[in-house]
């Protein structure tokens, strides 16, 4: 503003008109002249304003991150996904940073930070295994690889509340160890030596990696619980790719195997000290896992494909003792020896295995003898066994010690090119199996002999809707009580039915016996067979009668028992059923079945009158001379 102080000190002071006149004449042009800058700059002030609110609106329209402004830092406070508006930009920063720790994304500062490089040549254990533990320290959250190659010298230990996840086959976990050292664990759970019980690493993932590891084990697992592993896909491992001891609650599910296993590719282990599988290493020296005996609880496999290159001994192995609650579905096993094994001596309760197709395998089920103690609760539904070889006297299916044991809608094909060689012809092998279920069972049997199942020592068992193409005989027996069997089909070659039998052929030994229930109704006025070749000679010693036991009989005297001997001739006759509810009645042969006759080759009734009423239940013992 003008100064018009002079001007107006000296309007005050004239003495003269005249000089009181120019004096007013002055201060009031000061004032207008003051009036019109005044006005000049107010306007060049909002014309400023104007150009000033134009530039921040064109800063905001242009906005880009190669051209950011101060308009972007504005508009950073409030979150356009969820609407949440802070007071300054930087608050919101370290909201997102305090989200972002729980999460490392591909190539995030953090994988940088800590030294991850996946380079197919760097040692990666100790900088990942410091990125998982950051992580953990955040309160957990994901890590996420990079595709590349991860060289570990150490074992790598998950910790609670953190998951590893991979690009597939792009992100592989390598294993090294140093010359004259190999196997001990990839990846483990923290815990692993230093907890008891279930209390070691809890609730972490691994999923869609890649390992491929031939000089160490791959993942191990002692007292770890609610892990999940999801698309693990396996290349080579040293013995094992999953080796799962003392832990609960473990999902395994979409897991490709298709490289090299030293031993058994998936492995349900138990704890027993000096054990070297499931031992881990720190790049020195290994490391034992502390030993308290827990069991496994609740394993579960489902959805994957075992396809080793090399012909595995084991494919799913139950190994050492202990475990309970174990279910496997929706499996393909090829080319293994054995696709579920299990050890000597060894205990599982509730197995449950169904949906899986094994191909070019020896054997199916290899359960090995328990001295004095069973398995409780196995079962195997819906199987399908393709080109079955037999190999090293392996049966297809051979379990031992078992109560309650259910094999349903198992399907099997033997390969036709090696059955004939010796023990080869053993099919399906139980030995003292009690409480036991098989049903829906069909044997394709290569023109070969042998049994499609052969009992011993197995006791209270029932056996139905089984079908038996081109083998020796449906049942073999020995030792073996309260068993009950209907539904027999035997088929030739060519698939065509061989002539009706009740029981089809089953071989009876001792004091064996079989049962089978009959309605009257169900049997035609006329002859049928009961069993075909019902007691063999066994070690020199002649068939020398049969003894037979009924219950539940309302039957007339109208049906009659009648032999025939190995040459289809009817020896025996007019052997009337026992009375009604009684015990074991012995049917004494005339003369002993020797040499001639070897065995009996069929036992059946003869109905003589269309009588509608009654039930008969037969039980049907050989005897020896």
């Amino acid at each position: 503003m003008a100064n018009i102080k002079d001007i107006l000190y000296r309007i005050i002071t004239a003495k003269k008109g005249k000089d009181v006149r120019k004096s007013l004449h002055d201060g009031l042009d000061a004032v207008n002249k003051e009036t019109e800058a005044t006005t000049q700059l107010s306007f060049n002030t909002q014309r400023r304003q104007d150009i000033v609110t134009k530039q921040f609106d064109d800063q905001i329209a242009n906005m880009s991150l190669e051209n950011p402004s101060n308009a972007e830092t504005v508009a950073m406070r409030t979150s356009r996904i969820t609407g949440k508006s802070y007071d300054t930009a930087g608050i919101r920063v370290d909201d997102i940073d305090n989200q972002l720790s729980k999460t490392i994304w591909i190539g995030g500062l953090l994988m940088i930070q800590f030294g991850v490089k996946g380079d197919g040549v760097s040692f990666d254990s100790d900088a990942l295994q410091e990125l998982l533990d950051y992580v953990e320290q955040k309160g957990g959250g994901k890590v996420v690889l990079p595709p590349g190659r991860y060289i570990l010298d150490k074992t790598v230990f998950m910790p609670a509340n953190v998951d590893l996840e991979g690009h597939g086959v792009s992100t592989i976990l390598s294993g090294w160890r140093p010359d004259g050292i190999r196997g001990y664990a990839l990846i483990a759970n923290k815990g692993i030596s230093t907890e008891a019980a279930y209390n070691g690493a809890h609730d972490f993932s691994l999923t869609n990696i890649t390992i491929d590891t031939p000089m160490t084990n791959g993942i191990t697992l002692v007292h770890a619980r609610n892990v999940y592993f999801n698309k693990i896909y396996g290349l080579n491992a040293y013995h094992h790719f999953f080796d799962i001891a003392g832990s609960k609650n473990v999902i395994a599910s979409d897991i490709y195997i298709t490289g090299y296993s030293g031993t058994a590719p998936y492995q349900i282990d138990g704890q027993t000290n000096g054990r070297f599988n499931n031992f881990t290493w720190d790049g020195t020296k290994a490391i034992e896992p502390y030993h308290d005996y827990t069991e496994n609880d609740g394993i579960f496999l489902s959805k994957g494909i075992f396809e080793t290159t090399n012909l595995v001994d084991r494919c799913i192995h139950l190994h050492r003792d202990g475990g309970k609650n174990i279910f496997m579905n929706d499996l393909v096993i090829k080319n293994a020896k054995r696709a579920f094994a299990k050890d000597p001596n060894v205990v599982r309760k509730n197995v449950k295995v169904s949906n899986v197709v094994v191909e070019n395998c020896y054997s199916l089920i290899d359960f090995e003898p328990i001295s004095g103690r069973k398995d409780n609760d196995i079962s195997f539904q819906n199987v399908t066994i393709k080109g079955a070889t037999l190999g090293e006297g392996l049966a297809i299916i051979r379990i031992h010690d078992v109560q309650g044991l259910d094999l349903i809608d198992v399907s099997q094909t033997v390969d036709k090119t090696v059955v004939d060689i010796g023990v080869r012809t053993i099919r399906n092998r139980l030995v003292r199996v009690t409480d036991f279920n098989i049903r829906n069972s069909r044997l394709d049997g290569g023109a070969a002999s042998g049994s499609h199942y052969w009992l011993t020592d197995c006791h209270n068992g029932y056996l139905s809707e089984m079908i038996t193409r081109d083998c020796g005989r449906s049942i073999r027996t020995e030792n073996c009580t309260r068993i009950k069997a209907d539904g027999l089909i035997e088929l030739d070659i060519l698939g065509k039915e061989l002539p009706v039998s009740i029981l089809g052929t089953v071989e009876l030994k001792g004091k064996d016996y079989i049962e089978v229930e009959l309605n009257h109704s169900d049997i035609p006025v006329g002859r049928v067979d009961v069993g075909r070749y019902i007691g063999r000679l066994y070690e020199g010693r002649a068939i020398t009668g049969l003894w037979i036991s009924s219950t539940n009989s309302t039957w007339d005297n109208d049906v009659e028992l009648k032999v025939r001997n190995e040459s289809g001739s009817t020896v025996f006759e007019n052997l009337d059923l026992p009375t009604q509810n009684q015990n074991w009645e012995r049917l004494h042969f005339p003369t002993p079945l020797g040499a001639t006759d070897m065995r009996v080759r069929s036992l059946y009734i003869e109905k003589n009158k269309a009588t509608t009423k009654g039930k008969l239940t037969l039980k049907i013992r050989s005897e020896l001379w």
